[in-house]
């Protein structure tokens, strides 16, 4: 019996002395309905895996939202640096007229030119 690790030596009848060979396979040639079941399992476990690592990504942005919202509800000083970085980020991008107040940008107007 060959326990997994082992190797089995066979006699090479090519070369003379005590020499041993140790046999292995090279290729396998499938049939091609094997082959090509063999290609669509492979390419279904990549699918699987390719879909396990999005679906960890949006779980991972969508927790890093929940944080952030959190925070943001208990410190309105935060909130509004927020608006504002939000806001620059909007003027960059066009002319833009902006009437800033006491109040949150949510209450105000804004009128894009």
């Amino acid at each position: 019996m060959i326990r997994r690790g082992q190797r089995r030596t066979v006699p090479c009848p090519q070369v003379r002395r005590s020499a041993a060979c140790v046999p292995y396979i090279h290729d396998v040639i499938l049939p091609g309905d094997m082959k090509d079941l063999t290609n669509k399992v492979t390419e279904a476990k990549k699918a699987a895996e390719a879909n396990l690592i999005v679906r960890r990504e949006e779980t991972a942005a969508m927790r890093s939202q929940a944080n952030t919202a959190m925070v943001l509800e208990g410190n309105p000083t935060l909130m509004r640096l927020r608006e504002l970085e939000v806001l620059e980020r909007v003027a960059a991008s066009g002319k833009l007229n902006v009437v800033l107040g006491e109040k949150g940008l949510a209450e105000r107007v804004v009128n894009l030119l």
